[in-house]
């Protein structure tokens, strides 16, 4: 069975993929292997054992990247991965509130 986390986002202006960083940080000092990649860059989810998707939003939607993903990935997402979170701007809580949850899910 497969090991690694990936953590990957849909990124506009940067501020999605510092979040990214920051969550695939925050697992691996809780002893997890993670990958961070951005969803065009993401061929195969084969290697990992869960996922954390995030994508920046605009007028209420993911990016189409990361809509694409998702519809790309549905079905092994469905199978394979029973945590798969999304995350978006809106969501305001900070890294050290988000670390017991990350790494107790993972």
């Amino acid at each position: 069975m497969p090991s690694k986390i990936l953590v990957t986002y849909a990124s506009r202006t940067g501020s999605t993929a510092e979040i990214a960083q920051a969550i695939g940080k925050t697992l691996a000092e809780g002893g997890a292997q993670v990958d961070v990649r951005a969803m065009q860059d993401v061929h195969d989810l084969a290697p990992y054992r869960a996922a954390v998707a995030g994508s920046a939003v605009r007028k209420s939607k993911w990016l189409p990247e990361a809509a694409r993903f998702i519809e790309t990935h549905r079905a092994e997402l469905a199978q394979a991965f029973r945590d798969v979170y999304g995350l978006h701007h809106a969501c305001c809580c900070s890294i050290n509130s988000m670390r017991s949850v990350l790494c107790n899910r993972f």
